[in-house]
């Protein structure tokens, strides 16, 4: 429910925005609509790992941090939004209406299942600097020419195209996501240059091989998402 100002402001300053109108409440959720879904759907899934194969381990690898997966507990930072007053009501009011969207889909279940929620450095319910990496958005991305450059919208001449040299699909979509989200920590940044140092001089003959086997690979990635869609 957007003023016709606000809407007008969010297409003349984002490129072909897919406006989907969601019906406040019933629809866009509200905080406490949000975490009775959500332990709804955390009820069911415990329900039937309780007979199938998704055991305590499978459990502790998605880091969902529900506790033994207790129908009443929620993901750690979900709880602390609960706390969080004004601003996690509004936070857990945007994750609903994400939410029911995806239900639409028949997508909440299988997402929540392997879900790891986390906020944003640049949000007010965590400290920047306990962050490894940096959050750009939308206007930076834009006006840095990390994926799309001004004159057409292509990839030409933009720092991901100078950069990717990659052989892979899964390679290629995990470059875009370091460039999204570049390094913050001065350590962190030494040691991602001298693993690129590593394979470069002597080793530079072993890593064209190994870029060779490595472009005969499918897509790896996208084969485990279809094997995790159907449990």
């Amino acid at each position: 429910m957007l003023s016709s100002e606000t809407e007008r402001v969010m297409v003349r300053h984002t490129r072909n925005p897919l406006v989907n109108e969601l019906a406040p409440l019933s629809e866009f959720w509200d905080a406490d609509k949000t975490v009775q879904e959500v332990k709804t759907i955390y009820k069911r899934i415990g329900d039937l790992s309780a007979s199938g194969p998704l055991n305590k381990t499978d459990l502790d690898t998605t880091n969902l941090n529900v506790g033994e997966y207790r129908p009443s507990c929620l993901p750690s930072i979900l709880s602390e939004f609960v706390n969080k007053g004004e601003n996690g009501s509004l936070a857990l009011s945007a994750l609903g209406g994400a939410l029911y969207y995806l239900k639409q889909a028949f997508l909440d279940e299988t997402l929540l299942r392997f879900a790891k929620f986390d906020s944003l450095p640049c949000s007010d319910f965590c400290e920047v600097a306990k962050k490894p990496y940096m959050i750009l958005d939308a206007a930076a991305l834009e006006n840095l020419e990390i994926f799309e450059n001004s004159r057409n919208g292509d990839t030409s001449g933009t720092l991901y195209a100078q950069l990717n040299h990659c052989v892979t699909a899964f390679g290629k979509r995990l470059l875009k996501t370091w460039l999204a989200r570049p390094l913050y920590h001065l350590e962190s940044i030494k040691d991602c240059q001298d693993a690129v140092a590593g394979l470069r001089g002597v080793n530079q003959p072993m890593m064209v091989e190994f870029q060779k086997v490595l472009s005969r690979l499918p897509d790896i990635e996208q084969l485990l998402a279809r094997i995790f869609s159907t449990r």
